[in-house]
């Protein structure tokens, strides 16, 4: 069974709190991704939150804010579910799968932010495909 660390997209791209969501947005679409980690500074590099494209339609876009004034520790999710570099790739969809989420940060033992896994990272590497649609299936549900 592979590890989080072998699947993981290493170094993604981050935000920080004081990113506004307009520049989030720009990152996404440059980098083709539905959600970026916030960190608290480049230095450290310690997982503080997660924006994904939902927050930024549900918090911004329907909330007619303003998205070039909006800071990302306004919309961000802090309430962080995250996998380490050892776990296995079905500890990662475990995860996933209880706590209805796409993207799982994998971090070290200081938080700092060392990669991220999709629920196409899972779905790619899984020799289950009832497992997969199992996870697909649990995380969609509302």
């Amino acid at each position: 069974m592979k590890t989080c660390q072998e699947v993981m997209t290493a170094a993604p791209r981050c935000a920080t709190a004081r990113h506004t969501i307009e520049q989030v947005a720009q990152m996404m679409k440059e980098e083709d991704v539905g959600a970026i980690p916030v960190i608290d500074d480049q230095a450290n590099g310690k997982l503080v939150g997660i924006v994904t494209d939902r927050d930024i339609v549900l918090k911004v876009v329907a909330a007619h804010q303003d998205a070039n004034s909006v800071r990302v520790d306004s919309v961000m999710n802090s309430s962080l579910v995250f996998g380490h570099p050892e776990d296995s790739l079905d500890e990662a969809r475990e995860a996933m799968k209880e706590h209805q989420i796409r993207r799982l940060p994998i971090v070290d033992e200081s938080q700092k932010l060392l990669g991220i896994i999709s629920q196409k990272d899972v779905a790619e590497e899984s020799s289950s495909v009832a497992a997969t649609g199992e996870m697909v299936k649990e995380i969609s549900r509302d």
